[in-house]
């Protein structure tokens, strides 16, 4: 949930990378619970908040790119309310 307002374009989440389950570097051909699929076989695992987005049809949210942190930034599809969930299409 968010706890401030946010305008659509405008980066809500900048994630960060953790190292796989297994200790491996990301990306990993192995998947989690909580991982990103980036290919056919890349998974990255993000760091909190980014691990824990839920899903929606109609997300709030999207990947606006890669940051430089070699993971992702998060922007608002559209004006985001104070206290309203954000939410990801997983596909």
């Amino acid at each position: 949930f968010t706890s401030r307002p946010f305008t659509k374009g405008s980066i809500v989440i900048s994630s960060t990378l953790l190292k796989n389950n297994n200790g491996k570097p990301n990306p990993s051909p192995e998947s989690c619970s909580h991982s990103i699929q980036i290919d056919w076989d890349k998974h990255n695992l993000m760091a909190l908040p980014g691990r824990f987005l839920n899903h929606s049809c109609d997300p709030n949210i999207a990947v606006g790119g890669i940051n430089e942190g070699r993971s992702y930034d998060f922007v608002a599809l559209r004006d985001i309310a104070d206290g309203e969930q954000v939410r990801f299409d997983y596909e």
